[in-house]
């Protein structure tokens, strides 16, 4: 079936409608600017741990990959409560300074969240069925603003949807997907939404117009909740694109049947790191509710922690250097992660440093804060050596390739460790042997008698004793 046969296909199969199904378009926009303007007089809500998690998990995975990955965040409670959680936490990220462009992407943001509200609460009362979410396309905006957390180099955008749990216990449980995807726009976007038949504000730039029109759908409607959506994007941009991503890139990326089970095995990747940064954000908030910090300290020494971490985690895990930070940093972070395997942390780590121009810019800019200066606050940052042993001792080992390019085993798949280096090279490495450099047959034999002399001498003990 040609591309047009695949687009009318999804037309019949797939029903929406748009957000101001409930709530009048100019309702919604005066309730937000109402929020907006009243955000310092509203109480504190507590930030309870879950959510410092999340937001951790959330950070780091967002840097970490260009496309193809599924988030999940649920958030427990009763409607009122969760409610204001979200509302609160989207008022706390307002901020006039803000370049004129973001604000409008926030006030968006704003709107869908009092769209969701009104979508739950009819849920709950039986007017909507269980199964309706709520979902909206956000793309990569339209004016570049840097320093605020998009990835221009791909298009980075994603697809998410807001459904309603009900638990056994009488409780709600919020459960907010999204899918990141390349080469977001208006050219797939809007004709997505031209052809749902969802209104949008033709006066807006296209970015900040599809935030501004949230739908509603069911289960019956797109199968997998945000998954089925992000797929019929995918077919309005074309012939096997994948994640957004052009048929040579969507190579490396699995389908859509298996992306829940991918995304949940590169979170466990990082799964090591989350209590801490978790940890960090809290003490964090403290010390700037506190004043002994500014807003501005606290994200700088934030976002440090991160930049550490997702260089601990490419030179531990490298199928993920070139989505975090450019095909020119490959070369860098496989000369670091040698380093790294013959023990030399500080050597790495000072040769990333050397070579941070060939780091393609994530999201971070602005002031930096040396580490001593954070501990001494007694904040919970950590050198670039301390993750890498965190992560070294959270590491399983897996099928992979071993990164040595002498590896005997090459180029099969074998059982492969820290930095994606095998048993044999990492046998290699830990009697003072350099792999890359020695014979690949005086490699193997010193490492055969070595193993062989370390079991003789176990064997006597075993005698004597």
């Amino acid at each position: 079936m040609g591309e047009t046969g695949v687009i009318e296909e999804v037309r019949a199969v797939e029903a929406v409608a748009g957000g101001d199904f409930l709530l009048d378009q100019a309702a919604i926009e005066a309730r937000a600017q109402e929020l907006i303007d009243s955000r310092n007089e509203q109480p504190e809500v507590p930030v309870y741990r879950a959510e410092y998690r999340d937001n951790a998990r959330t950070a780091l995975m967002e840097a970490m990959t260009l496309s193809g990955h599924l988030s999940v965040v649920e958030i427990t409670g009763s409607l009122d409560e969760i409610n204001q959680q979200v509302m609160s936490r989207l008022l706390n990220g307002w901020n006039d300074n803000l370049p004129e462009h973001e604000k409008k992407r926030r006030f968006a943001e704003i709107c869908e969240e009092l769209v969701v509200q009104e979508t739950h609460q009819a849920i709950v009362c039986g007017i909507l069925p269980a199964d309706t979410e709520v979902a909206v396309v956000s793309d990569i905006p339209v004016v570049v603003m840097k320093g605020i957390g998009y990835r221009y180099s791909n298009g980075k955008g994603m697809a998410r949807s807001t459904g309603l749990r009900f638990n056994a216990d009488g409780s709600l449980t919020r459960v907010i997907e999204q899918v990141s995807r390349s080469n977001s726009g208006p050219d797939t976007t809007l004709r997505f939404l031209e052809d749902k038949e969802i209104p949008y504000d033709q006066r807006e730039a296209p970015d900040v117009a599809a935030l501004k029109a949230p739908f509603l759908h069911t289960r019956r409607d797109f199968i997998d909740g945000v998954v089925s959506i992000q797929r019929t994007l995918d077919k309005y941009a074309g012939v096997n694109v994948l994640y957004g991503d052009l048929p040579e890139a969507s190579k490396r990326h699995v389908g859509y049947d298996q992306l829940r089970q991918e995304s949940a095995r590169r979170e466990k990747d990082i799964e090591c790191y989350i209590d801490g940064l978790a940890d960090l954000e809290e003490q964090l908030k403290s010390k700037v509710y506190s004043g002994e910090l500014s807003a501005a300290e606290s994200s700088a020494i934030f976002e440090g922690e991160i930049e550490r971490i997702l260089d601990a985690v490419c030179l531990l895990h490298p199928e993920y250097t070139e989505a975090t930070y450019g095909k020119a940093a490959v070369a860098v972070f496989n000369e670091a992660a040698l380093m790294v395997q013959r023990g030399d942390h500080v050597q790495a780590a000072h040769y990333l440093e050397a070579h941070s121009f060939m780091k393609q810019t994530i999201v971070f800019c602005g002031m930096e804060i040396a580490i001593k200066d954070a501990k001494e606050l007694g904040l919970k940052v950590n050198e670039l050596g301390e993750l890498l042993e965190k992560g070294e001792a959270d590491i399983k080992w897996k099928k992979g390739i071993c990164r040595v390019e002498a590896c005997p085993t090459r180029p099969g798949k074998t059982e492969v460790g820290p930095c994606s280096v095998c048993k044999q090279c990492q046998a290699a490495f830990d009697h003072g042997d350099d792999p890359t450099k020695v014979s690949l047959i005086e490699m193997m034999l010193k490492v055969r008698d070595t193993e062989s002399s370390d079991k003789d001498k176990e064997d006597s003990t075993i005698k004597a004793a």
